[in-house]
């Protein structure tokens, strides 16, 4: 498995520690080699069974956009020496693992495939499309060049999953179908399937929340893409008409000045929680009463938000305010797990979070649904199963 990122920050499992230890779990010797592209320190050691990890730290030089095009051109070298040694000892792999964006570990991706029989893209954000739109870190004449480059490398790739139906019809129409690559469909998955219950009235109490609060989370990181400004304007607008919602924010990252604002102008309404270790993440979402996905509404590509996935084990009804081009807040409402509104749309989201608070037994019956359909559809251990099949 190559990527650049094997674990949470604080050594809890993610996505990738989750599917290399269940591939262990079913019997596969896994190697994970992994260019850690936060800067942050890893663990040396994976904990997991029959899975060897190896760090390499992404090239980091200076601040700005120059030091962030040093990093896409050369961070993927430090995993080619490893590439190499395995070539020249003879030794070789039955699947080579990888994530998007290909560009990332462009080079090490090429020296892979030459000690790996079968390979399998896991693709969920669309490069360079997607980061330009949340962002627009990127110049725009650049992106026809890294869009050339990420579709000769996604090229050689034997097959591709994507995270959803409309995922898929994105990919083939912004990439276009290629010879040799087969597409289809793999859900996100996760290895926590069931919250287990704590105390909420005391996390409340430790986070200054009354029992009587209706309290909507929001947790990741709050960055660019993420809507924050919108998810807060419009909590103030529904606590202006309720006065027990509150909206709270666990996270980090460049927009929680941001955060910090709106706690000023309505610390009633808006309530930062801090930046969290995963067991204290999980504690708050027993504390809370609905999960919020957002988005800014202004990309192109479709996605299925992996924060999701703790609101549905934590038995969270979810709102949903997403992109149009996103079939989850279809998905939210078709299995009755949430409720779904227009992205950016301040009004409408404020709304929505006053219908999502109207029953107490709607809300129970939604978050029972919601924990249902994890683990129909998103186990790891059926998504790891697709892939080796």
């Amino acid at each position: 498995m190559l990527t650049t990122k094997f674990k949470h920050k604080d050594g809890s499992p993610w996505l990738i520690s989750e599917l290399a230890a269940e591939l262990g779990r079913q019997g596969h010797e896994v190697t994970v080699l992994n260019v850690e592209w936060s800067g942050d320190p890893v663990a040396t050691t994976p904990g997991e069974f029959n899975v060897t990890l190896k760090n390499f730290s992404s090239v980091r030089v200076g601040r700005g956009k120059i030091s962030l095009a040093l990093r896409w051109m050369f961070s993927s070298f430090k995993a080619v020496p490893s590439l190499l040694a395995d070539l020249f000892r003879g030794s070789r792999y039955d699947l080579l693992i990888c994530f998007s964006p290909c560009s990332a570990l462009s080079v090490a991706i090429v020296a892979a495939k030459l000690i790996c029989k079968r390979s399998f893209l896991i693709y969920w954000d669309f490069f360079p499309i997607h980061n330009y739109e949340i962002s627009e870190k990127l110049p725009s004449f650049a992106l026809p060049l890294l869009k050339f480059l990420e579709r000769c490398l996604i090229g050689c790739f034997s097959r591709v999953g994507c995270m959803s139906e409309k995922s898929i019809l994105y990919f083939e129409n912004y990439f276009g179908r290629m010879a040799g690559v087969h597409v289809s469909h793999l859900p996100i998955w996760t290895s926590f399937l069931r919250s287990e219950p704590n105390s909420r009235a005391t996390v409340r109490e430790r986070l200054g929340i009354d029992n009587e609060s209706l309290v909507l989370v929001f947790g990741g990181q709050l960055s660019a893409g993420r809507g924050i400004e919108h998810i807060c304007r419009a909590a103030i607008m529904a606590w202006e008409a309720d006065r027990r919602i509150v909206l709270l924010i666990c996270g980090s990252g460049d927009r929680l000045g941001q955060v910090r604002e709106f706690e000023k102008l309505n610390p009633r309404a808006i309530k930062y929680g801090g930046s969290l270790s995963r067991e204290e993440y999980l504690e708050v979402l027993g504390a809370a009463d609905v999960g919020i996905v957002s988005t800014t509404g202004s990309t192109s590509s479709p996605s299925f938000p992996s924060k999701s996935l703790d609101y549905m084990a934590s038995r969270l009804p979810i709102l949903a305010t997403v992109e149009f081009s996103s079939e989850f807040g279809a998905i939210v409402e078709g299995f009755d797990m949430g409720i779904a509104c227009i992205a950016a749309d301040v009004s409408d989201m404020a709304g929505a979070m006053g219908r999502i608070f109207s029953s107490r037994e709607s809300m129970i019956k939604m978050g029972t649904n919601a924990q249902k359909y994890l683990r129909i559809h998103h186990s790891v251990e059926q998504v790891t199963r697709l892939i080796t099949d």
